[in-house]
């Protein structure tokens, strides 16, 4: 509803990351179902911090999906990119991760500034890796991770439920 996509937009300056997210969800739910392709991936404009813009928006299911995901990496690369210490910083890669993948290739230089962000910690754990990343990339350069040339950086992307006996 239009209330809940105001909603969306006013809360980030209340700076109630979690309210928003849960809007987003409700608006997410209440979509129509119908079958569109992918948003071209320029459809929704950057604006800068300086600027102020006022963007509309067709009422489909992909390009308002576009949208919220947008929103949502935002508040995530806030979070990821901080100075202040992030104890889910994993978690909250893996999820960024999963996201970028809706709007490939247009968020490959955030997944670029993710992966960086891997090799520094030396680690990863993200136990829903083996169910969400699904981008071949992104999937190489996790493999590279695990090589001597690529670091032998410390993954733990299988979940207990995922491991053969």
């Amino acid at each position: 509803s239009i209330y809940r996509c105001v909603t969306v937009q006013t809360y980030p300056l209340l700076a109630v990351f979690q309210s928003s997210i849960d809007h987003i969800l409700q608006v997410v739910a209440n979509l129509p179902s119908q079958t569109i392709p992918n948003p071209q991936s320029n459809v929704l404009v950057q604006a800068t911090k300086k600027e102020r813009h006022l963007h509309y928006l067709p009422l489909t299911r992909s390009h308002v999906l576009q949208y919220c995901v947008k929103f949502i990496l935002t508040g995530l690369k806030k979070h990821i990119f901080s100075k202040q210490p992030c104890p889910d910083l994993d978690q909250a890669v893996g999820h960024a991760m999963t996201l970028i993948q809706y709007d490939w290739p247009a968020e490959e230089s955030l997944a670029v500034k993710l992966l960086e962000r891997i090799r520094r910690n030396r680690s990863f754990s993200y136990k829903l890796f083996r169910s969400y990343i699904v981008n071949v990339d992104l999937l190489e350069e996790f493999m590279y991770f695990s090589t001597d040339q690529g670091g032998c950086l410390a993954l733990d992307i299988v979940s207990s439920s995922h491991h053969t006996r």
